[in-house]
């Protein structure tokens, strides 16, 4: 039925059921042996969240075992993949399985979780009836709708990752400034170290096409943004990433 042709022999080798799981590491690595992906953080496919774990755990670990490997960087740096991915990890499986229980009121106000079919047919058939008992049940479900957002609105837990490690120099920073209200729905947009480096449009002295910040940054190799009278952080920069072989690309903005 599946593929719309009757005629094809097909044999069922096995059935096996998928688990819902809330799972996450203690912690993602001991001595020289690192996990990532699905073997440290299970959950539903809510939010939507899974892919963009796994690549970022990935990508947080690649680059720090290739500057160790080519001696650009001391072992401890590979301490902080634990400490920085764990915590992502964690908030992805809790958001999801919260993600999941936020959709039971749905099912609820559709009338899908009686276990008679008869009922489930007259619960349902209560959304076009005009009686206060579809008024009520019309309500129910608006409201649970509203209460998936978290869900559907939440680029709070996409962009949100703060880093805290022995990779990350806080040393003459001040306190970190507070989450949003909301964390879950609200993108904190900051320069604090250890963030997600913001977007920003930027242009060139001759107009083109625009491009933005994020695309500076990355392409193996350490981005360091100034603003205007940046010159000396420049030239710092370049005589660091003479003397210990690392690649640093600089930009000046405005």
């Amino acid at each position: 039925e599946l593929i719309g042709d009757d005629s094809i022999p097909v044999e069922i080798l096995g059935v096996s059921k998928w688990f819902i799981n809330e799972i996450v590491a203690e912690y993602y690595s001991d001595g020289n042996v690192f996990c990532l992906g699905d073997a440290v953080h299970r959950h539903p496919p809510l939010n939507g969240l899974g892919s963009n774990t796994c690549v970022q755990d990935a990508f947080n670990l690649a680059w720090k075992i290739a500057y160790v490997m080519k001696g650009l960087a001391e072992p401890a740096l590979l301490d902080s993949y634990s400490a920085e991915r764990q915590p992502v990890g964690h908030g992805v499986i809790t958001r999801a399985n919260q993600g999941l229980r936020d959709h039971a009121p749905v099912w609820e106000a559709l009338g899908m979780m009686d276990p008679s079919l008869e009922v489930r047919k007259q619960q349902f058939a209560e959304l076009a009836s005009a009686s206060e008992q579809g008024v009520a049940r019309r309500a129910r479900l608006q409201a649970a709708i509203e209460g998936t957002a978290h869900e559907f609105h939440g680029l709070g837990i996409e962009m949100n990752q703060r880093y805290d490690s022995n990779a990350v120099y806080l040393d003459d920073e001040g306190p970190r400034p507070p989450s949003p209200e909301d964390p879950v729905l609200q993108h904190d947009i900051t320069t604090y170290p250890g963030s997600r480096l913001p977007h920003a449009w930027l242009n060139t002295k001759v107009p083109g096409k625009q491009f933005s910040t994020i695309d500076l940054a990355g392409h193996g190799s350490f981005c360091l943004l100034t603003g205007i009278g940046g010159g000396a952080w420049r030239e710092a920069a370049a005589k660091v990433a003479e003397a210990l072989g690392v690649p640093m690309r600089c930009y000046s903005v405005g």
